[in-house]
This record gives C-alpha cells, structure tokens and sequence, in this order.
C-alpha cells in the first residue's frame, strides 16, 4: 500500500514556544519515536509549515484582532521542523508546504495557500496514494482546517488520522467530532 504521512505544523513554537498545545512535547517526541520505527512503511512524507511575515496579521503584537502571539516567523528556530523528527526522518527526504506567508491571511488550512494548496493536492494525486496518514499540531486548528481541505479535494477515503499525535489546543473533541462526521 502506497502510504504518505502528512505532518501538520509539527514546529518548535508550537511544541515549547510562543503558542506552545498542552501534551506537544510529549506527543511529538512519541511522533519521532513513531517515525524512526515505521518510516519504511511510507512512499513519502510532507510537511506544512506555519511560516509568518513578522507581522503577520493574526499576531495580536501587530494587529489589534489578531488572536495569537507571534510565532512561526519565516528563517526563525520557531518556525523550524521539532529537531526529533527531523532526526528521525534521517536519510527521507521530507516534502515541505508553507502556508500563512501572506501579512493579511490567515491560513489554518495548507489548503487555503494560493500556492501550496495545490501543490499538494498535485502532489497526492500524483503520489498515488492509497492512504494518507495525518498528525500534527493542534488539532483544533490547523490539523482539522487541513483535513477539511482533504475532504474538499476528494481525498476523504484516504485519511488515517493518527491521534496519539495530534494535540489539541481543547480536549480533542472537536477533531474527534469531525472525524465522526465524515467516518463511513
């Protein structure tokens, strides 16, 4: 089976930085853990990128509606792919999709990227995958906002998601809710 594993903003301000989800560390270094046992199984891996102007608009610093601190700045430690994994895709390489560059987007989904959206939605279709395995952070936000941009491209019958890593910035249920509702 052709399998891609899709790691959804698995960065450093979101594990122990400036937007840090309650449990990251400790599901992200089980994702490595994860990763360096089952990487053979995967034709390939990607990753979106949450990659911010330093003014991005969502930054509450800089915009007086923005609802978030500032993280993810492009070319900063913040923004960079959690060293754990990256270790543990030594040797693979890792297929990378920026998103929220734009200074007046938000963009939770990869799917709402001009640009990338469809870059990887070329990517899988031309990947022939059988199934995509989706983790990554938070679950609430940019993992859920991803899987619903799956679904809207008609990916909906490939999706695995891996739960024990994917914090959520709630208790779960809102991904857990949605995954109801599209579960056959």
């Amino acid at each position: 089976m052709k399998k891609l594993l899709l790691l959804i903003d698995c960065q450093n301000d979101f594990i122990d930085g400036s937007l840090a989800v309650a449990g990251a560390p400790e599901a992200m270094n089980s994702l490595a853990d994860y990763i360096a046992q089952h990487a053979d199984e995967y034709s390939a891996i990607a990753a979106t990128l949450d990659w911010h102007p330093y003014n991005h608009s969502s930054f509450a610093k800089y915009c007086p509606t923005g609802p978030w601190p500032v993280h993810c700045v492009q070319h900063t430690v913040g923004a960079a792919l959690y060293q754990p994994i990256v270790d543990a895709t030594q040797g693979r390489e890792i297929h990378f999709f920026t998103k929220g560059n734009n200074i007046a987007t938000e963009e939770y989904s990869i799917f709402a990227n001009p640009v990338n959206g469809p870059a990887l939605a070329k990517f899988i279709t031309e990947g022939e995958f059988e199934q995509i395995d989706v983790c990554g952070l938070c679950g609430d936000y940019c993992v859920l906002n991803s899987l619903k941009g799956l679904v809207e491209n008609g990916f909906e019958s490939l999706i695995n998601v891996l739960l024990p890593y994917t914090p959520s910035i709630d208790d779960g249920s809102t991904l857990r809710n949605y995954l109801s509702s599209i579960a056959k």
